[in-house]
Formats: structure tokens, sequence, C-alpha cells
């Protein structure tokens, strides 16, 4: 499917599970769908998938269809969510994070936000195991670090996660709750650029909707992505 925005699967199945909620999508949110399924639609030839349009654009040395058709991707599944349409949100943003790869990796505030969204549809759709799976393949600190710049201490941050996680795979939930409010607070005083600055946010956000997935509180889960709207990064 181009991305999933007209309803239809994409490269990475998501099951429904159980209905979701049914609410008429406003005006504007209907414009928005198709607009970016005609532009899919465009970026995608009829004979491919998103993945396969993305290793086309990769082979050809087309870097700006290929950023342009990550976006795209990312704002149909931002939409998606919005129209409370989880199951396909969840698809788009599989199929995005798909696209993620050591040789071609997304940029880093293109891969936090479709983890956040991916992350938020799969709780909504009441499949916090799914959720938790999507995280658990996250390597928070190497987005962290890939966004660093050499006068930014986004390295620095990156280690303090790498602290965070290793108190989470020792079940030291306390521990590792404090060291990402602690990361949360002191961030928010450095000098980095906001992009920076908004990666370390959604990242340090994810951690905390681990660390309360993992000990089965879904509903503190969807609670922590709600306080804090993640909107897609521009172009």
């Amino acid at each position: 499917a181009k991305g999933g925005a007209k309803g239809k699967k994409g490269d990475n199945e998501v099951e429904e599970a159980g209905p979701t909620p049914a609410e008429t999508p406003s005006y504007a949110l209907d414009i928005a769908i198709r607009a970016i399924d005609n532009g899919l639609s465009i970026l995608i030839p009829s004979d491919k998938n998103a993945a396969a349009a993305a290793k086309m654009y990769q082979t050809a040395g087309k870097s700006s269809q290929l950023k342009i058709l990550q976006h795209m991707l990312l704002f149909a599944c931002f939409v998606e969510l919005q129209r409370h349409n989880f199951s396909v949100a969840a698809v788009i943003g599989a199929d995005l994070i798909g696209l993620n790869t050591k040789e071609h990796p997304l940029a880093p505030d293109v891969l936090s936000t479709a983890i956040t969204y991916t992350v938020e549809a799969l709780c909504m759709l009441n499949r916090p195991m799914a959720a938790l799976k999507i995280l658990q393949m996250m390597n928070v600190s190497e987005i962290i670090s890939s966004d660093a710049t050499p006068d930014s201490k986004m390295r620095v941050e990156a280690l303090f996660v790498n602290l965070v996680i290793a108190h989470i795979a020792n079940g030291s939930w306390k521990s590792a709750q404090v060291l990402v409010t602690n990361l949360l607070s002191k961030f928010a005083g450095t000098d980095v650029d906001d992009a920076s600055r908004n990666t370390v946010t959604k990242c340090a956000t994810l951690l905390q909707v681990y660390i309360e997935l993992a000990q089965g509180k879904k509903e503190k889960a969807v609670e922590l992505l709600a306080v804090s709207p993640v909107y897609p990064p521009l172009l």
C-alpha cells in the first residue's frame, strides 16, 4: 500500500485488536489525508510499496525524493492518528520505521516521531506488548548521538540515556524513572538547537512510556503520550 493513507494494509501487517473509537473526522483532516494520499501516489509507483520505492530512490541517489517520501509517510501516520484510525496509523508507522537501515538511517527527528506515533497507535489498539516490542528495538542513545553537533551536549545526553536503559534492563524501575525525569529537567536548560532538544524530549518520553508498559501500566503510558503531543517535523 502507498503508506496506507487510504486504509490499505502496508508492508507490516497490524491486526485489529477490537473496535477503535469511531468519530467523524473533521473536514480539514479529510482534505489533508486526500492530499497526502495523492502525494504518495506520485512518489510510490503503482507496482511498488513504500520500502521498494525508498530503495529505488536510494539506488538512484535521489535523496530529495527519499526525504519527501519519509515525511509524507510521517504526516500520513499523524493524520490517521488524529482521525482515530489507529490500525492504519500503526501500519504506516511500522512501514516508516522499517525504512530505517544502517546504510540509510532516518533522520533522528523523523525516527523518534515515527516511533512515538506507532507506540501510541498500538496502545490505543490495546496492544501494549506490540508497543513494547517497538520500544525494545529502539536505540535511543544512537538516535540522540546521531543528532549531535560538535558544540552541543548531545553525546553526553546519550550516555545519560544509556544509564537509564541499564537500569531498565536490571528492572530498577524507580531508578530509571528518576534518571529520565532528571534528563528532561537537565536538558531543558541547555543551549542546543530546538530540533536537538525536541529529539531528546521525545526519546525521554518514550523511555518513560517503556518503563510504564514494561510494568503493565498501559493506561499510564497512554497518559504520558497524551500530555505532550508530538507534531511531525518540517522538511
